[in-house]
């Protein structure tokens, strides 16, 4: 989403570096993960322009991923809903960019 480039970039750097950790320490019995939630109605996601409505809630994010502490996946999502965007934005990264930008622009003309 446009203006969203340092947040993005760095969140994709950081889960590729976990990924290819995992896969270098997994004969030594060694886990790398990530926890990857959605976008979060907080302080530091203020300054992107989303609306709050597009965003998640924090205390539902957290509670979510607190169930998650102790898995071996590399990349941990909390939520169904979660998983599917996520899902979604690895296989169809243009479309759904595009999609999102949409929607967080209509959002911000409606307020």
């Amino acid at each position: 989403m446009p203006g969203m480039v340092g947040y993005t970039s760095t969140k994709g750097a950081i889960e590729s570096m976990t990924c290819t950790l995992a896969l270098e320490y997994a004969s030594q019995g060694i886990v790398f993960n990530v926890m990857h939630p959605p976008l979060t109605r907080t302080r530091s996601a203020a300054g992107f322009g989303v609306p709050p409505e597009m965003m998640a809630d924090p205390e539902v994010v957290g509670r979510g991923l607190a169930k998650l502490v102790g898995r071996t996946k590399p990349v941990l999502v909390s939520g169904f809903v979660n998983s599917f965007q996520l899902g979604m934005s690895y296989h169809f990264r243009h479309p759904m960019g595009r999609m999102m930008s949409m929607l967080a622009e209509k959002a911000r003309k409606n307020h």
